[in-house]
C-alpha cells in the first residue's frame, strides 16, 4: 500500500561538492537576473533567453518557483477550494 513518505532529502540530506555549489550559485545569478530584467512569476516575460536557461539547468533554490509557473500549477492554487 503506497503511503505519504518524507522527501528523500530528510532520509538521505543533501551533500553537494564545492564545485556543484559553485555551478548552482552562478546559475542562480544567471536567474536573478533574468527576473529583475523581465520580471518574476507569472508576469514573467516569455523569451528566447529563458529557454536557454532552461536548457542550462534551474537551481535547485527555485526549481519549486519555476515548475509551479510553467507546469501551471501555480494557477491552481489560486482557485478557491
Amino acid at each position: 500500500m503506497w503511503g505519504i513518505q518524507e522527501p528523500l532529502i530528510y532520509t538521505y540530506g543533501k551533500k553537494v561538492s564545492s564545485e556543484v555549489e559553485t555551478k548552482q550559485k552562478a546559475m542562480e545569478k544567471k536567474w536573478e537576473a533574468h527576473f529583475s530584467e523581465y520580471g518574476r512569476g507569472v508576469h514573467m516575460l516569455r523569451t528566447t533567453d529563458l529557454s536557454k536557461l532552461i536548457l542550462q539547468g534551474v537551481p535547485d533554490m527555485l526549481r519549486r518557483e519555476v515548475w509551479m509557473i510553467f507546469s501551471g500549477t501555480f494557477y491552481y492554487f489560486l482557485q478557491p477550494l
